[in-house]
C-alpha cells in the first residue's frame, strides 16, 4: 500500500477540491491528516473518504453547527484525534470517539470532564490510552472533576513513567507520574489522572491508561 507520512489539507470557500481529487488519493495509508478548512460542508463531506486509512487526525475548521457531519468523522478508529474548539462538540460526541489519544476541547466544563471519566470507568471509549484536557483556570476544580469517582491518591514513593510520545504526533517528553489519582475501570484496567501547570495560564489534565 502507498504511504503518506503527513498531509496538511487547506480548504477554503473560494477554492474547492474537485471530488475526483479525493477519490484519487483514497486508499493511501496516511499517518497524519491535518485539515484547515473554511468550508465546513466540503471538508467533512469529501475528506471523510480518506479517513479509514488515517492514523492521526487534527481538524481545524471554521465555526460549524453541523454536528451530524463531524460525527461521521470522529467515530473512526484513530491513534490520535483533536478537533478545533470552533466546532461545537457535546459530551455525547466524546463518548462516541474510539481513538487511542483524545485531545479534549478546553470549552468542555470540568463537570463534563468528570462525566466522561465516569463513563470510561463504566466501559465507554475502550481504545482510549490518553485523554488530554486543557483547563484555562489556574487550578483544577478537583471537587468537580473527582465527584463520584473512587480513587487512590498517588504518593511520591510510587512514581511511574508514561510513554506519551507513542501516541501523540507532537514532541512530548515522558510523563513523570509522581502525583495524581489512580482509578480503575470495571474490567480492572488501571488509569491515573495527572495534573500539570501550563505556562501560568492554566493546567493540563491527563487521563493515562496503563497497559
Amino acid at each position: 500500500m502507498r504511504k503518506l507520512n503527513e498531509w496538511c489539507c487547506r480548504l477554503s470557500r473560494r477554492r474547492l477540491f474537485p471530488n475526483h481529487f479525493f477519490h484519487s488519493v483514497t486508499g493511501i495509508d496516511i499517518k497524519r491528516l491535518v485539515v484547515f478548512s473554511r468550508n465546513a460542508v466540503q471538508s467533512t463531506k469529501d475528506y471523510r473518504l480518506l479517513l479509514p486509512n488515517v492514523k492521526q487526525l487534527s481538524v481545524h475548521q471554521c465555526r460549524s453547527e453541523n454536528r451530524e457531519s463531524i460525527q461521521e468523522v470522529i467515530i473512526q478508529n484513530y491513534d490520535y484525534l483533536e478537533v478545533s474548539p470552533y466546532i461545537r462538540l457535546s459530551l455525547d460526541h466524546y463518548l462516541l470517539m474510539n481513538s487511542s489519544y483524545i485531545k479534549m476541547q478546553h470549552k468542555m466544563s470540568q463537570r463534563k470532564v468528570n462525566r466522561f471519566i465516569r463513563h470510561w470507568i463504566q466501559g465507554s471509549n475502550p481504545r482510549l490510552k490518553v485523554l488530554e484536557y486543557w483547563g484555562l483556570n489556574k487550578r483544577p476544580k478537583l471537587q468537580k472533576i473527582l465527584k463520584g469517582i473512587a480513587y487512590q491518591v498517588v504518593t511520591g514513593d510510587h512514581v511511574r513513567v508514561f510513554d506519551i510520545q507513542g501516541y501523540t504526533p507532537y514532541t512530548e517528553a515522558d510523563v513523570i507520574v509522581d502525583s495524581g489519582y489512580n482509578i480503575q475501570r470495571v474490567d480492572g484496567t488501571q488509569a491515573t489522572m495527572h495534573f500539570r501547570d501550563h505556562h501560568r495560564i492554566g493546567f493540563r489534565l491527563f487521563l493515562l491508561v496503563w497497559n
